[in-house]
């Protein structure tokens, strides 16, 4: 008996020192690990999207990129610079690394905050690359702990957009007699030097004439009339729209040139032109030409009217050329102008373009050269606007087809025809 109450004390004080021991294991909390006071946050840069458009140019492209940044871990973030990197087919095409990439007084983004760059122009003037179709960005920043750290996006690169329409320009003007302020009809007007060299026109029967298609630039500008000495002037445009000729007329004896110029091809050849005096006796002339291209033939001199034969070498440029063969007498002189194609080898004799019964408008792209030449649309629904890149992108367009399948062309031509566009276009649907 006594042995069962010893067992029942013993098992009773057991029990509550396990129940001791529990209730103090409830009662306590648990406990964590505070930061250290001293910890360093440090900047952090996100790309959050890269915005990129691409131009075509006469020789490569043009890209122009910008990149959308935030920071996010509330410091402020100096950015040191960009590097973008252009790839088609997994190659390079074009690189340039941006420094001060948001403006020249700061490249900060601030803490929490967002931030867009200005926009990057990257340029690959190497006509064999192909067109870029992806874009990557790495940005390269600091903080305050000068830590460098990186941030990159990337981007596709959209569709290029062709080159904005040529801008052309008219100069109007009234060529009259210095004497009697009456305009000169026929008299001709012609640009004898500058990115207009060649074109011409000729008065109307009040003297008034009008010069379209000019390119903004400077250039030298000749009128002459026959009995009458030829006039110069230097001329800009958009900046002068009017230039005004006043000639007098060529006194005692003189003499007239028919024709008053003449276009050659490429090839060159031998030409003529006449001079007829106002005075059957007593009238001298002679020819001299400084341009070393042209050759005067036979005789260049003579008292009489007479035909002065000259020979233009041949042109192996892309470049057209313009000369002119004087005719001086004792009170006077006149000009023959010569105008020289350029050399046709490098133009394509055909294009063809195939289009569906949309309106369409689009840059064809010529050779150097090929687009000096007398051009001719057989069809009112094709039209030329103009040229870009010193005429090595045609800007054509058609109107949209209401009727059956048509053809149209347009045509170069100097001597001959060098190079044809044929535009098929489908039946309306």
């Amino acid at each position: 008996m006594w042995r069962q109450l010893i067992v029942r004390y013993v098992a009773a004080a057991m029990a509550f020192v396990a129940c001791a021991a529990c209730g103090g294991q409830s009662a306590s909390a648990p406990t964590s690990t505070p930061p250290p006071s001293n910890a360093i946050v440090r900047a952090k840069l996100e790309v959050t999207s890269v915005t990129v458009t691409g131009e075509s140019l006469t020789t490569g492209y043009a890209y122009r990129t910008v990149v959308h940044l935030k920071e996010t871990a509330g410091v402020a973030a100096a950015i040191a610079s960009i590097d973008l990197k252009f790839l088609s087919g997994g190659a390079t095409v074009a690189s340039l690394r941006h420094e001060q990439p948001i403006s020249d007084s700061s490249n900060v983004c601030p803490a929490n905050g967002a931030v867009d760059t200005r926009e990057l122009v990257t340029l690959d003037n190497d006509p064999s690359h192909s067109y870029a179709t992806t874009v990557r960005a790495i940005v390269t920043y600091t903080d305050s702990t000068t830590t460098v750290s990186t941030a990159e996006g990337s981007a596709e690169v959209g569709a290029a957009s062709g080159p904005p329409p040529a801008q052309t320009y008219t100069l109007t003007g009234v060529i009259s007699d210095d004497s009697t302020r009456r305009g000169i009809g026929g008299a001709r007007i012609e640009v004898i030097s500058g990115a207009n060299l060649g074109k011409a026109t000729t008065a109307d029967a009040s003297g008034r004439y009008v010069l379209d298609d000019l390119a903004a630039g400077s250039f030298r500008l000749r009128a002459s009339a026959g009995g009458y000495d030829a006039g110069e002037q230097g001329i800009a445009v958009p900046a002068n729209p009017q230039a005004d000729f006043t000639l007098k007329q060529s006194v005692g004896c003189f003499y007239t040139l028919s024709p008053l110029s003449e276009s050659v091809s490429a090839a060159g050849g031998s030409r003529s032109f006449t001079v007829t005096p106002s005075a059957a006796t007593g009238c001298t002339w002679r020819a001299s030409s400084s341009d070393p291209w042209i050759t005067i033939n036979g005789a260049a001199s003579g008292s009489g009217a007479a035909a002065v034969s000259y020979t233009v070498a041949p042109n192996s440029g892309v470049g057209a050329l313009l000369g002119s063969i004087t005719i001086q007498w004792a009170s006077g002189r006149a000009a023959f102008s010569v105008f020289q194609y350029p050399v046709r080898t490098n133009c394509q004799p055909e294009i063809v373009i195939h289009l569906s019964p949309n309106a369409w408008e689009a840059y064809v792209p010529l050779a150097v050269g090929c687009y000096i030449g007398k051009m001719a649309i057989d069809v009112p629904w094709v039209r030329v606007l103009g040229t870009h890149g010193g005429g090595t992108l045609l800007d054509v367009r058609a109107d949209a087809n209401a009727g059956a399948a048509r053809t149209g062309h347009i045509r170069f031509s100097d001597e001959r025809v060098y190079l044809q566009i044929t535009i098929n276009q489908d039946a309306a649907r």
